[in-house]
């Protein structure tokens, strides 16, 4: 049974949403209210189409992917930091090439790669967060699966330490601050995503410095184009609401 959490998500997220809509719809129209089974229907396609353009997703994702600018060598070299850290961000459960081992997704790998870089560079060692995914046994970490594919890709970073046991954000920050004490990291990871990482490291008592990688908003200017829907503005569109649904429940979510 999957968590409660992924249970809310498939309901509230597209095109979850839009399901829920037509299917209240459909109940109202075998109870003869057709005028609400025309309003929920029309509803979920005004909506359907908005949130797969591309104009509107970015609307989601600007603010998000605004709140911390690009990362400064300079500035992260002065603030003394002890470790990069970089958040998992899913898996291929079963990748061929891989031997049928596990594999970061595409947003994963471009954090994995961004954050060896900056290790590297600041001479740090790295820490990759993330546990094993939920309903699929035998599968190793997001984390272990991490390190495996830096390792393939020949990149080595100063030192690698795992985080093996979180399964979202806020125990990134948690199971982080209770394995290594760290003070002060360099936090890697999609900068959509930074707002509500930074929020947790913040509250469980790991000053961060920002390094948003992983870019989804379009900044090339609009076209008749970004008016057609498309599959991937959809996807980008429910990677905002469950942003700004997130940073809704850590601001109100009780403190133990």
């Amino acid at each position: 049974m999957p968590p409660i959490t992924k249970i809310v998500e498939a309901v509230i997220l597209p095109p979850g949403l839009l399901l829920v809509l037509l299917a209240a719809g459909l109940v109202f129209g075998c109870l003869k209210r057709y005028r609400i089974l025309l309003w929920l229907t029309a509803g979920a396609i005004l909506l359907g189409y908005l949130l797969s353009i591309t104009p509107v997703c970015d609307l989601l994702l600007r603010p998000l992917e605004g709140r911390y600018p690009p990362l400064s060598l300079a500035a992260a070299q002065s603030a003394h930091p002890s470790a990069v850290v970089v958040l998992s961000g899913g898996l291929v459960p079963i990748s061929p090439e891989m031997k049928g081992e596990a594999s970061p997704a595409p947003g994963y790998l471009k954090r994995l790669l961004y954050a060896a870089s900056l290790a590297r560079r600041l001479g740090l060692p790295l820490i990759i967060s993330g546990g094993p995914v939920p309903n699929t046994p035998g599968t190793e970490s997001e984390a272990e699966a991490g390190e495996s594919a830096l390792f393939a890709f020949g990149i080595h970073p100063p030192r690698v330490m795992l985080e093996e046991k979180s399964q979202d954000t806020w125990q990134n920050a948690a199971d982080i601050e209770h394995e290594y004490h760290p003070r002060r990291v360099v936090l890697v990871t999609s900068a959509y995503h930074m707002p509500r990482a930074m929020y947790a490291f913040a509250r469980n008592g790991i000053e961060a410095i920002p390094a948003p990688t992983d870019y989804k908003v379009w900044r090339a200017g609009y076209s008749l184009v970004s008016f057609f829907p498309s599959a991937d503005s959809l996807l980008s569109s429910a990677v905002g609401i469950k942003e700004w649904v997130g940073l809704l429940y850590y601001h109100l979510m009780p403190r133990g």
